[in-house]
């Protein structure tokens, strides 16, 4: 294997045209979109998040187009890629002028886009017409990723950006439509989108007549991807290799992009570390397997930053995704100034951090260059990375909690305004407030969402005020009660306890002196970091220990203090320490008392204060304990988080116990139901019944393990559920001995307690079969039809299992979850 040459394996990102040498698999596809797009001007490339549309356009179609295979008479094209981003009529007449003039400027941009809104699809045809009368070009016009645009189409109370949308959508069927001039139009886009399509007038109607849904690859296809690049470069694949990957392709989700990339960490890895001449097992398992390359690869570049740069990266990619009304996890592409202002970074530190996820084949993040730098757009390469990249799933989830409690404040301050409700208290204020504390939002994250931060700021702030003048009214109070029981016995203090305090003025002093020692030696712990300590006498000590000693050393010494009625507040170690110092300040005598009293006060309240520390101080341990066990992800490493938890003094600060757990439990576990909860998909589940369960003749649920009895469970949980028609018996008396005709759209492929059922018999509750083609579902079975057709599909190859069955006749209607 020759070491100098790059890497035949592009990895996450998808191929450009000037790949098309490496792109191995897809030539048939190829041939159909060349067909399609003879007999239609416009054509709708459907897919499956990851089943590889943009590289069929980029390396497939649009180097064949070039090649002359399209029109007989011309192979000279204009050849223009746009994503619709933000501003899908700006982003077209950028990509149309840079084609044309092989140059970027924003004010002809603007100027064409303007011309475009006062006339039409003319404005278009007059700026390309020149091009086709000197050269006989062809035009074609790729909008890739094109379900970005549903989220303007849906977007409420920005009518501006909603009509744009629809205006690019006229623009581009018109330009389809249009005969003038030889325009091409295909657009990608995700297959769980295509109910969105109903949003445009016109649009539906054109996809059905040239719709393309992109084929999963066979195994001869995705042999060729594996071997194809590498043999190109003179290396070769292990064949145990290749039946490997083959063999894992099935059990994974996005399994092309994981493909890519795990080859080219593969081809990275024999290259610089093994060099024994081929790409093997070896390799494959030094990066990690198919399902942990990605994320180990991401995680890889997070351990190259620091602490602040890690928090950099953290707010970035959360703002470069987004959870849709749907609960589908998407990119969010954002400008350049905007992740700036977001982070509240320097330049330099932003670009060290994109840096990172660029550099060294990583190509996790994409940079589209405008000629201001802050409008660069910056994008996820792509979407596998958002569902593979554990960390990044778990930041999305974080993302998705802070913005659902920030709406629901935003909600809560617009009810107040209109007077409709009252400032936020009890469980509403805890909530909120715990929310502003633990995230830190920003006005500029905040934008994201709406434009009301700061007014629910003060909102917040005006509740928590209250909810304080309320607390100090109730103190007040009792403090009245006592002070009237106060004066009643003031006379007999004054005839029996004074004696007693006056024979002690010398013990008291005595006390004073270990009262300043004891301020000295917090003071002195305050002054000094507990982790930093050279002496090798300290060693194996914990932080904790210094303030241990210091509390030790009050409570002998403190004879009056043992006699408080703070006391009992601070054994129960209150999770409030504010509540705990209320206490101390109730329990203390006030001015003009003896001396003895005023001891007390004090010493109450220095305990208050190295309880108040040493709680902030496990605080950070526990931060930077988690920070230690979740960055090496192992089961000892979340063992050692848990077993430091067990030491702290103030437990309730553990913020990550229940994740550790989980974690624990998770790893400790079968990988494979591992994966199945990590995708957390239906088809996952199924996918992990079907090959895990010991299916015997007579097998009952009661039978089944734990995990696969979770799974029965999860999959109603997490699926969507729909009625179908799926075929007819071969008989008119149908029982469940029956068989479906040819054309049923289901194989039975698993029936508890009957592992060799037929994969033609009728299908009976809690069946799992595999989907024959592509299927739409439905709402409701009306009695003898279904009506009201879901918007998510039911792909070819996808597990379902069947919840309800209805027979009319010999025609068979089934509710699955899918």
């Amino acid at each position: 294997m020759l070491v100098d040459v790059e890497n035949p394996y592009v990895g996450l990102r998808p191929y450009n045209d000037d790949e098309s040498l490496l792109f191995f698999g897809r030539k048939e596809q190829t041939m159909e979109l060349l067909q399609r797009l003879h007999a239609h001007h416009f054509v709708a490339v459907v897919g499956s998040s990851g089943c590889g549309k943009s590289s069929l356009l980029r390396a497939g179609l649009i180097p064949s187009l070039k090649a002359g295979y399209l029109v007989d008479d011309s192979d000279q094209w204009l050849i223009s890629i746009m994503k619709p981003g933000q501003n899908p009529m700006g982003n077209l007449a950028k990509s149309l002028l840079s084609e044309l003039y092989q140059a970027h400027d924003a004010d002809a941009t603007n100027q064409l886009v303007q011309t475009i809104e006062e006339e039409g699809v003319d404005a278009i045809l007059s700026l390309l017409e020149p091009l086709f009368r000197e050269r006989k070009t062809n035009f074609f016009i790729l909008v890739d990723q094109f379900e970005e645009l549903f989220r303007f189409a849906t977007e409420k109370g920005n009518r501006k950006r909603r009509d744009n949308a629809i205006d690019f959508v006229n623009i581009i069927l018109e330009l389809a439509r249009q005969k003038d001039l030889p325009i091409y139009v295909v657009l990608t886009m995700r297959s769980d989108f295509i109910g969105d399509c109903a949003e445009f007038h016109g649009l539906p109607e054109a996809m059905n007549q040239s719709l393309y849904l992109v084929p999963r690859l066979n195994r001869q296809q995705l042999k060729m991807v594996i071997e194809g690049p590498a043999r190109l470069f003179g290396a070769r694949v292990n064949s145990a290799l290749s039946s490997k990957l083959l063999n894992e392709m099935g059990r994974v989700q996005d399994e092309l992009p994981l493909l890519q990339h795990a080859l080219m960490r593969i081809w990275e890895f024999e290259t610089r570390e093994d060099a024994n001449g081929e790409m093997d097992l070896e390799d494959y398992k030094a990066i990690g397997g198919l399902e942990n390359a990605l994320s180990n690869h991401a995680d890889e570049a997070l351990k190259t930053l620091d602490k602040n740069e890690f928090q950099v990266a953290k707010q970035m990619f959360q703002a470069l995704t987004t959870v849709d009304e749907h609960g589908r996890k998407t990119r969010r592409p954002a400008h350049y100034g905007e992740l700036l202002a977001l982070t509240g970074t320097s330049e330099a530190v932003l670009d060290k951090v994109i840096r990172v996820f660029i550099e060294g084949r990583r190509s996790f993040l994409m940079i589209d260059q405008m000629s201001d730098k802050k409008d660069n757009i910056i994008d996820i390469s792509h979407e596998s990375l958002i569902r593979q990249w554990k960390r990044l799933d778990r930041w999305v989830e974080e993302e998705g909690e802070m913005a659902s409690t920030y709406m629901k404040l935003s909600q809560d301050y617009q009810l107040y305004a209109d007077k409709k409700k009252d400032l936020l208290k009890g469980t509403e204020l805890s909530l909120a407030r715990d929310w502003y504390e633990r995230f830190q939002p920003t006005e500029a994250w905040a934008k994201r969402y709406n434009t009301l931060f700061a007014a629910c700021r003060e909102y917040l702030g005006d509740s928590e005020k209250a909810e304080k003048r309320d607390r100090k009214n109730r103190r007040n109070l009792k403090i009245g009660i006592w002070s009237l029981a106060g004066v009643m016995v003031l006379a007999a203090v004054y005839f029996f306890v004074y004696p007693i305090i006056r024979d002690s003025l010398d013990t008291m002093r005595t006390y004073n002196d270990l009262k300043a020692q004891a301020v000295a030696s917090f003071e002195q712990l305050q002054d000094q970091d507990p982790q930093a300590s050279d002496d090798p006498e300290q060693a194996g000590i914990s932080p904790q220990e210094p303030y241990l000693k210091l509390l030790e050393s009050i409570e002998k010494q403190g004879i009056f203090y043992r006699e408080d009625a703070v006391r009992a507040q601070i054994e129960a170690l209150g999770e409030d320490p504010g509540d705990i110092t209320a206490g101390a300040e109730e329990a203390a005598y006030r001015p003009g008392k003896d001396v003895a009293g005023k001891l007390k006060a004090d010493m109450s309240e220095l305990w208050v204060d190295i309880l108040a520390k040493l709680k902030d101080l496990e605080a950070e341990l526990d931060e930077e304990n988690w920070e230690i066990a979740d960055s090496e992800g192992t089961v000892e490493a979340y063992t050692n988080y848990l077993q430091a938890v067990d030491k702290y003094n103030f437990p309730e600060v553990a913020g990550h116990l229940e994740a550790a757990r989980e974690k624990q439990e998770e790893l400790s576990q079968d990988p494979e139901w591992t994966q199945a909860q990590t995708t957390n998909t239906a088809n996952a589940y199924l996918e992990y019944l079907r090959t895990h369960i010991e299916n015997t003749e007579g097998s009952t649920k009661e039978d089944l393990s734990p995990q696969s009895q979770e799974a029965l469970e999860r999959i109603r949980a997490v699926s969507r559920v729909g009625w179908l028609f799926a075929g007819r018996a071969l008989t008119d008396e149908v029982d469940d001995d029956s068989l479906l005709g040819q054309d049923r759209v289901f194989d039975l492929v698993f029936r508890l307690g009957e592992p060799n059922v037929e994969s033609s018999r009728i299908p009976k509750v809690e069946d799992v079969l595999l989907s024959k083609s592509n299927r739409a579902a439905y709402n409701e079975f009306t009695g003898n039809s279904v009506k009201g057709k879901k918007g998510a599909f039911i792909q070819n190859g996808n597990l379902v299992l069947v919840l309800e069955r209805k027979i009319l006749g010999d025609v068979l209607f089934l509710k699955v979850a899918y």
